[in-house]
């Protein structure tokens, strides 16, 4: 009975040091662009492109406190072993990276992620604004949720390349609100109502600190996508003769149109 027993502990600790040792992975997301971003709802863990794990970073309180809902920006994955792991979680743009991270050894603390970044490459590439040829006009006509459900008002920035040089012109437009999630009715609705579009400003001539501005605000728009649900969806409809993007954003937090206005504006 005893050599028995005395098996049994030494398979027992033996089986203890066989086990292979389990780690945590651990972190938050921040914004890292000049706009306040909110945290994804689920956050996916993958290992060998299999997915292992997932956390959602919504809380909601108890009915009886009134079943309110908060996000956290931190993340913690445990029970891991060493290998190479990819992190997945909802972004408004197509091109973003997953993060991959490898496990060897200890645990992975602290990690700071991105939210709704474009990683630099997508910037290189070519936009509308450098596919205009001269005396062309590209059509940036958006509509500004100003008084969230309550409606807003719609506005147009249009460039036009003279020579080598871009000028552009603010102008009011027609009146697209709750048409926002129909994009015909958006584009027939500037197209029959030509008489109530209003010159705002003279045109501006664009230094090049702008137009570099401009180019980052066509690639975001063209990579950009939405999925959430709002009161007060804003809409971009963009084009040239031979070029059209249309996309609605939910996201009032994310105001990309306002802070190129705002650049463009301090060219007077």
């Amino acid at each position: 009975m005893r050599n028995v027993l005395i098996f049994i502990l030494l398979t027992n600790l033996l089986t203890g040091f066989s086990q292979e040792k389990k780690y945590t992975l651990s972190g938050k997301f921040i914004s890292c662009s000049e706009y306040k971003d909110r945290v994804p709802g689920v956050v996916k863990l993958y290992k060998d492109s299999i997915e292992i794990d997932s956390i959602n970073t919504y809380r909601s309180a108890p009915d009886f406190l009134g079943g309110w809902v908060w996000t956290t920006s931190r993340f913690k994955f445990k029970g891991l072993t060493k290998g190479k792991y990819e992190i997945r979680y909802h972004s408004h743009f197509d091109a973003q990276d997953c993060p991959t991270i490898i496990i060897d050894n200890e645990n992975i603390k602290n990690l700071e992620l991105c939210l709704n970044k474009l990683p630099e490459r997508v910037y290189q590439e070519r936009t509308m604004l450098d596919n205009l040829t001269k005396n062309d006009t590209l059509f940036i006509n958006v509509y500004i949720a100003s008084g969230g459900e309550f409606g807003g008002y719609d506005e147009g920035l249009w460039i036009t390349k003279k020579e080598e040089k871009f000028y552009g012109r603010f102008y009011r437009l027609p009146n697209t609100y709750a048409l926002q999630l129909d994009r015909v009715k958006v584009e027939n609705t500037y197209r029959d109502n030509k008489s109530k579009i209003i010159p705002l400003t003279e045109y501006i001539k664009l230094d090049e600190t702008t137009i570099i501005a401009l180019r980052k605000f066509l690639i975001e728009l063209n990579h950009y996508h939405d999925s959430g649900i709002s009161n007060a969806p804003e809409h971009f409809l963009i084009y040239t003769r031979n070029e059209k993007i249309y996309r609605i954003k939910n996201n009032f937090e994310y105001q990309p149109y306002l802070k190129l206005r705002e650049k463009i504006k301090n060219c007077l």
